[in-house]
């Protein structure tokens, strides 16, 4: 019985890790429009701080530190950058989250919004010193407000979906 409850757990634990992944890909996709990826959404932190969030045990860290690998080879970005921010992120809301599962959803909103801000800063703040030049690129806020506007979308999808996988 302990070995099918142990099997059971890790196959749950598959499926955020599978949707994470499967929306980075989807996000890297080449749809013959230039600059695209620039204002998709940020997948990875949409997925990330939810799971982190609502069920840590769902997506562990070395998932994480994987899908920051799969996403840098996907955008041809500095190959361990994401995963870096992404492991930051996960710390972070494992540290400060506390009572945020238990908040209401305008609240849970509203630091999603901060957090992926202070992410987004970060991110523009690391590839300006890898590139050693401030970048200057507009796309980075559109892609900050699609993702903060898209989170209430997958907020209601991933708790919809954490309910069939318990």
């Amino acid at each position: 019985m302990i070995l099918y409850h142990r099997k059971s757990s890790f196959l749950r634990s598959l499926i955020p890790a599978f949707i994470a992944y499967l929306l980075v890909f989807l996000g890297g996709i080449n749809f013959q429009l230039h600059a695209i990826h620039m204002i998709m959404p940020l997948f990875a932190v949409i997925t990330v701080f939810y799971w982190q969030v609502y069920k840590p045990e769902y997506l562990q860290k070395i998932t994480v530190f994987f899908l920051g690998i799969f996403q840098d080879i996907l955008y041809s970005t500095v190959l361990g950058s994401s995963s870096l921010l992404l492991l930051l992120l996960v710390f972070g809301i494992r540290k400060y989250s506390g009572n945020l599962p238990n908040q209401p959803f305008w609240f849970c909103w509203v630091v999603f919004a901060a957090v992926c801000s202070v992410y987004v800063f970060c991110q523009w703040g690391l590839y300006s010193f890898l590139f050693k030049q401030i970048i200057t690129n507009p796309a980075i806020l559109y892609q900050l407000g699609i993702t903060i506007l898209l989170y209430p979308l997958f907020h209601k999808i991933f708790s919809n979906l954490s309910v069939k996988v318990e």
